[in-house]
Protein backbone atom coordinates (compact mmCIF):
# COMPACT_ATOMS: atom_id res chain seq x y z
CA UNK A 1 0.00 0.00 0.00
CA UNK A 2 1.28 3.40 -1.18
CA UNK A 3 1.83 6.18 1.00
CA UNK A 4 -0.88 8.04 -0.76
CA UNK A 5 -3.49 5.51 -0.53
CA UNK A 6 -6.27 5.83 2.24
CA UNK A 7 -7.16 3.19 4.01
CA UNK A 8 -11.16 3.42 4.47
CA UNK A 9 -13.79 1.09 5.36
CA UNK A 10 -16.69 0.62 3.05
CA UNK A 11 -18.79 3.09 2.15
CA UNK A 12 -21.84 0.93 3.74
CA UNK A 13 -19.49 2.34 7.26
CA UNK A 14 -18.48 5.96 6.24
CA UNK A 15 -21.87 7.88 6.42
CA UNK A 16 -21.15 11.37 7.71
CA UNK A 17 -24.06 11.04 9.81
CA UNK A 18 -21.84 8.58 12.12
CA UNK A 19 -18.32 10.16 12.07
CA UNK A 20 -17.10 10.53 15.36
CA UNK A 21 -15.86 13.73 17.14
CA UNK A 22 -11.78 13.23 17.36
CA UNK A 23 -9.39 15.30 18.27
CA UNK A 24 -6.45 13.65 16.42
CA UNK A 25 -5.50 14.52 13.50
CA UNK A 26 -5.70 11.99 10.59
CA UNK A 27 -8.14 9.67 12.91
CA UNK A 28 -11.48 9.31 11.84
CA UNK A 29 -14.03 7.10 13.38
CA UNK A 30 -17.77 6.13 11.95
CA UNK A 31 -19.71 4.84 15.34
CA UNK A 32 -22.75 2.65 15.83
CA UNK A 33 -24.64 2.89 19.16
CA UNK A 34 -26.48 0.19 20.99
CA UNK A 35 -29.55 0.95 23.39
CA UNK A 36 -27.33 0.42 26.51
CA UNK A 37 -24.85 3.02 26.20
CA UNK A 38 -22.67 0.63 24.45
CA UNK A 39 -20.41 2.04 21.26
CA UNK A 40 -18.51 0.71 18.37
CA UNK A 41 -16.14 2.80 16.72
CA UNK A 42 -14.76 1.91 13.04
CA UNK A 43 -11.33 3.99 12.83
CA UNK A 44 -9.15 4.79 9.83
CA UNK A 45 -5.81 6.27 10.29
CA UNK A 46 -3.52 7.44 7.16
CA UNK A 47 -0.49 8.32 9.14
CA UNK A 48 0.91 7.08 12.37
CA UNK A 49 -0.83 8.84 15.14
CA UNK A 50 -0.61 8.67 19.41
CA UNK A 51 -3.32 8.11 22.06
CA UNK A 52 -2.44 10.00 24.87
CA UNK A 53 -2.40 7.77 28.33
CA UNK A 54 -6.37 7.35 29.73
CA UNK A 55 -8.64 5.14 31.24
CA UNK A 56 -12.40 4.30 30.97
CA UNK A 57 -15.40 3.59 33.58
CA UNK A 58 -15.91 0.23 31.16
CA UNK A 59 -14.47 -2.56 29.10
CA UNK A 60 -13.01 -1.78 25.84
CA UNK A 61 -12.31 -4.58 22.96
CA UNK A 62 -10.03 -3.55 20.22
CA UNK A 63 -9.60 -5.93 16.88
CA UNK A 64 -7.23 -4.57 14.53
CA UNK A 65 -8.41 -4.75 10.96
CA UNK A 66 -5.17 -3.33 8.78
CA UNK A 67 -2.12 -1.92 10.34
CA UNK A 68 -0.44 -1.99 13.50
CA UNK A 69 -0.91 -0.64 16.90
CA UNK A 70 1.53 -0.73 19.91
CA UNK A 71 -0.76 -0.48 22.80
CA UNK A 72 0.56 -0.11 26.51
CA UNK A 73 -1.67 -1.12 29.32
CA UNK A 74 -0.59 -0.04 32.78
CA UNK A 75 3.07 0.12 31.59
CA UNK A 76 2.90 -3.57 29.72
CA UNK A 77 3.27 -2.78 25.94
CA UNK A 78 1.32 -5.32 23.03
CA UNK A 79 1.76 -5.10 19.56
CA UNK A 80 -1.31 -5.57 17.84
CA UNK A 81 -0.78 -6.49 14.20
CA UNK A 82 -3.61 -7.24 11.48
CA UNK A 83 -6.58 -9.93 13.21
CA UNK A 84 -4.68 -9.26 16.55
CA UNK A 85 -7.30 -7.93 19.48
CA UNK A 86 -7.26 -7.20 22.97
CA UNK A 87 -9.65 -6.47 25.97
CA UNK A 88 -8.97 -3.92 28.61
CA UNK A 89 -10.23 -3.44 31.73
CA UNK A 90 -12.32 -0.62 32.90
CA UNK A 91 -10.51 1.96 34.81
CA UNK A 92 -7.02 0.88 33.77
CA UNK A 93 -4.77 3.44 32.14
CA UNK A 94 -3.41 2.60 28.46
CA UNK A 95 -2.51 4.43 25.96
CA UNK A 96 -1.40 3.90 21.73
CA UNK A 97 0.40 4.93 19.20
CA UNK A 98 -0.54 3.03 15.34
CA UNK A 99 -0.71 3.70 11.69
CA UNK A 100 -0.07 4.92 9.07
CA UNK A 101 -2.54 2.52 7.18
CA UNK A 102 -4.82 1.54 10.24
CA UNK A 103 -8.10 0.50 10.58
CA UNK A 104 -9.64 -1.00 13.74
CA UNK A 105 -12.95 -1.93 15.41
CA UNK A 106 -13.31 -1.12 19.02
CA UNK A 107 -16.23 -1.68 21.38
CA UNK A 108 -16.72 0.77 24.39
CA UNK A 109 -18.77 -0.82 26.70
CA UNK A 110 -20.56 3.04 27.64
CA UNK A 111 -20.34 6.27 26.18
CA UNK A 112 -17.41 7.20 25.68
CA UNK A 113 -17.87 9.42 21.61
CA UNK A 114 -20.44 11.87 20.41
CA UNK A 115 -21.38 12.21 16.81
CA UNK A 116 -19.26 14.76 15.10
CA UNK A 117 -22.42 16.42 13.90
CA UNK A 118 -23.95 17.02 17.72
CA UNK A 119 -23.27 19.78 19.63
Amino acid sequence: MSKSTRVQFPEIIRDPALEVNSDIEGLRGYMFEAPNGSQIVFWECDNKIEVKPHKHDFDEYCLVVEGRCIETLEGKTTILNKGDEIVIPASRIHWAVTGPNYRAIDYFGGKRFKYKNQH
